[in-house]
């Protein structure tokens, strides 16, 4: 377990699973994970649906909190990028 950084006073590893770490990304996408899921209950969703939003939610949020935010920054520009090409109204 020295390997994940984990270690007792004095140095020795610990037991069991390592510690886990969430950075500001992981917990802000929680947070409006678990919102979308409590507004979905709210408005009386079924529950398969409020499971489905709970867990694209907490995947949504691993995935930007694992993403460096070099990366996370240009997927977001690429994204918006994309959005303003589309353009509903010049449709014939």
């Amino acid at each position: 377990m020295a390997r994940y950084g984990i270690t007792q006073a004095r140095g020795q590893p610990t037991e069991g699973n390592p510690k886990v770490t969430l950075n500001w990304r992981h917990k802000a996408g929680l947070l409006l994970a678990l919102t979308a899921t409590g507004v979905g209950l709210l408005l009386e969703f079924s529950a398969k649906q409020t499971a489905g939003i709970a867990l694209l939610g907490i995947a949504f949020a691993w995935l930007v909190g694992s993403l460096s935010l070099r990366t996370l920054g240009l997927a977001s520009l690429t994204l918006v990028f994309l959005l303003g090409l589309y353009s509903p109204s010049a449709a014939p």
